[in-house]
């Protein structure tokens, strides 16, 4: 394997691995892949204690981590609502950039073009706008400004992903939830990817 980047080790290297992978169960996230459980990780009362929906489509939840992390400020699994194995479809870790989204894509910049020589793949690049209703969805809130999302995907060619954005919020929507501006690195399941693309109803950007 080529020397890394001291920066793509960070961010990237809790993940290890090898650079001919062609299974996105080969990657980690502070030591969890898809396919395992997250009870091999946290209890069921802490899982339905935290569990939460960020779609309007319920078939899949979100549970949120941010204590004894080694390399990522909090991390995200996805795992289907009834599932009593809890097996992890889709995992994040996230880094916060506090009113630097010119920073996080600088930083996403290297991670992608050295992920891109690593995996020989070429990522897709775009940008998506949050819809502002949809992210007010449940909360008495209305947002004017400018959300969005600047993504590169590598596809795998079993419908899987690896997918790296930045989040840039307006001040409307900070002040409101405390967001921050932030990099997303996301490893995706086929089945994650399908769902996220044709039935979520996405009411949040995660």
């Amino acid at each position: 394997m080529k020397k890394l980047s001291t920066y793509l080790f960070l961010f990237l290297f809790s993940f290890s691995v090898p650079s001919f992978s062609d299974d996105i169960s080969d990657f980690q996230i502070e030591g969890i892949s898809i396919g395992d459980s997250a009870l091999d990780y946290f209890s069921v009362e802490e899982i339905n204690n935290r569990k939460i929906f960020n779609y309007l489509n319920k078939d899949f939840a979100s549970f949120y981590i941010s204590e004894n992390l080694s390399t990522y400020e909090e991390i995200e699994l996805n795992f289907k609502n009834n599932d009593k194995n809890f097996i992890i479809y889709a995992l994040a870790g996230v880094i916060n950039y506090n009113n630097q989204v010119d920073k996080c894509l600088k930083e996403k910049k290297i991670i992608v073009n050295e992920l891109k020589e690593l995996l020989k793949k070429k990522p897709e690049h775009y940008e998506h706008i949050y819809k502002n209703d949809s992210l007010a969805h449940g909360t008495e809130f209305k947002f004017n400004s400018i959300n969005k999302a600047f993504i590169n995907d590598f596809i795998y060619d079993d419908g899987s992903h690896i997918r790296i954005w930045c989040s840039s919020w307006g001040d409307d929507l900070k002040k409101a939830f405390r967001w921050s501006d932030e990099l997303r690195i996301k490893i995706e399941s086929k089945v994650w990817a399908e769902w996220l693309k044709n039935k979520s109803e996405t009411a949040s950007p995660n």
